[in-house]
């Protein structure tokens, strides 16, 4: 699939990067890393179910969603970093929101 010109693969190697250099400058901890990098992974598939959020975290999709906006929240961060931050955090969330019905389903039914 490709959407913003990227394919999937190369949406989530930025991703990947962008988690990456945020650990690096103590920018996230690593539970934070945990919680961003599942959103990664589930990412192209429009979020994880809700039975894969309570198995993994324990968690209502709603409480996972606000665990990822505390991951990555900006406020009082250098400036670079806050806005990668938010980047990070805005993609992501877009990806989780903009669910194909279609496999929105397949997934649920898995």
């Amino acid at each position: 699939m490709i959407a913003g010109g990227r394919t999937d693969a190369e949406r989530i190697q930025a991703w990947r990067r962008l988690c990456d250099y945020l650990a690096r400058n103590g920018a996230v901890s690593p539970h934070a890393r945990w919680v961003v990098n599942f959103a990664i992974t589930w990412a192209p598939f429009g979020g994880a179910s809700p039975a894969e959020l309570l198995e993994t975290f324990g968690v209502s999709p709603g409480r996972y969603i606000q665990m990822l906006r505390e991951a990555l929240d900006p406020h009082g961060a250098a400036d670079y970093v806050g806005t990668v931050k938010r980047q990070l955090s805005e993609s992501l969330l877009q990806a989780w929101a903009g669910a194909d019905p279609a496999r929105s389903r397949a997934r649920r039914a898995a």
